[in-house]
């Protein structure tokens, strides 16, 4: 059946940046009316194809799940089949507490142990009843302010575990870190703090450098091996993370020679590149996941959209090196001009030109959850492939992260 809903997922990190939690809500497309048991349909159909694809528990992982979505969705049977449903987290608005049937699967959920949180919390009456229940309490820095989350953040995080949500860069991130915030929900860590006299660490010149050369039609394979064997955890990291099966490949990988045969040297450069973007300095580990399901996803826009499966590569390469400006902190026009990129992908990685710009731009609504997502296309594929995509992506992402560990 056509869907019409979708699943946006933002990150919650904590002060060090290391992942506290994923943050999911369930919302319809554009201005569409759902029926309560067109919600109940579509929903369940989300999740067996999430479960199809082994997909549902790599989506959270071993962390916190918090789970948004209109109240018909709370009835115990419709909930997400995850394997520890102790992770799950039941995110509310004070529009419940006129909302009888609501309320009562919302204590049925409670007294079955799953917490509870709040969602855009403003002190008042009505919400502070609320506040009994609840563990967790999300403040919208949109809605509030700077000075009135943090007030509210400090005022309730002896009783609750507050979060404050809409954070969209690393500037308002360091700010709110200052003053005492723990916890942050957004894609703030892709859009770093750069300053006009940054300068490069020595290790991250020769990062970049590196990255360059292997990215280089120039680097041939004897090349390649040779930079690999001087690197034994390097050698042990890329094969454990090529042969994770969510890669689909005819059989096992047991050498860089076997790789390159059965995947070209393309492609072994890439795995080479995220394994090497893995040891990066100081960035978060939520970084290098968004780059790879950047990648991922704009790879399958590619294999799906017609006259473009001969791109897969250099879709997935754009998506790859978006994060660039974030892992060195340099300007992504100064970054690119340092890399042996074609000018379709300097383009698209600068001023979004092309349909690889498009892709990119595409693949950046839906970390943000814009409110324009119905009007997201990419040839013929409409807004509800694009986001079954993304959500694939995010699940291979997580399977690759946890193999190469």
């Amino acid at each position: 059946m056509d869907r019409h809903i979708l699943c946006i997922k933002q990150p919650v990190l904590d002060a060090n940046q290391k992942l506290h939690s994923y943050s999911y809500t369930l919302q319809t497309v554009g201005k569409q009316t759902l029926t309560d048991q067109a919600w109940e349909d579509e929903a369940r159909e989300l999740f067996a194809d999430l479960q199809k694809n082994e997909a549902l528990d790599a989506l959270a992982g071993p962390n916190y799940c918090f789970y948004r979505v209109p109240y018909v969705l709370l009835k115990p049977d419709v909930l997400p089949p995850l394997q520890d449903r102790s992770r799950l987290v039941i995110e509310i608005d004070r529009g419940i507490v006129g909302n009888r049937d609501a309320l009562a699967y919302l204590k049925a959920l409670h007294n079955d142990g799953l917490q509870i949180a709040l969602h855009d919390y403003q002190a008042d009456d009505t919400t502070d009843k609320l506040l009994s229940i609840a563990r967790f309490v999300k403040l919208n820095l949109k809605t509030l302010g700077e000075e009135a989350a943090i007030a509210t953040y400090l005022k309730l995080k002896d009783t609750h575990t507050p979060i404050v949500t809409h954070v969209e860069d690393e500037a308002q991130f360091q700010r709110l870190k200052a003053e005492g915030v723990e916890l942050f929900q957004g894609y703030y860590f892709v859009n770093p703090v750069i300053s006009a006299d940054q300068e490069l660490s020595p290790n991250e010149a020769a990062l970049l450098q590196l990255i360059a050369e292997l990215n280089s039609d120039d680097t041939d394979f004897d090349r390649l091996a040779e930079i690999i064997s001087t690197d034994v955890a390097l050698t042990h990291q890329l094969l454990a993370a090529i042969n994770h099966p969510s890669n689909d490949l005819p059989r096992e990988v047991t050498s860089i020679e076997d790789a390159v045969q059965l995947m070209g040297l393309k492609r072994l450069k890439f795995w080479v590149t995220i394994m090497l973007l893995s040891r990066a300095e100081g960035v978060p580990e939520e970084l290098l996941k968004t780059a790879l399901t950047r990648g991922k996803f704009m790879e399958m826009l590619a294999a799906h959209a017609p006259g473009h499966e001969r791109e897969k590569d250099a879709f997935f390469l754009v998506g790859l090196f978006s994060t660039l400006n974030a892992f060195f902190h340099l300007p992504m026009r100064d970054l690119v001009d340092q890399l042996p990129l074609a000018a379709p992908l300097k383009k698209a990685l600068t001023d979004y030109e092309g349909d690889m710009g498009q892709a990119l731009r595409i693949t950046k609504a839906l970390e943000q959850g814009s409110t324009d997502l119905m009007s997201l296309r990419f040839e013929n594929l409409d807004i509800m492939n694009i986001s079954s995509f993304y959500l694939a992506a995010t699940a291979w992402a997580s399977k690759i992260l946890q193999s190469a560990r």
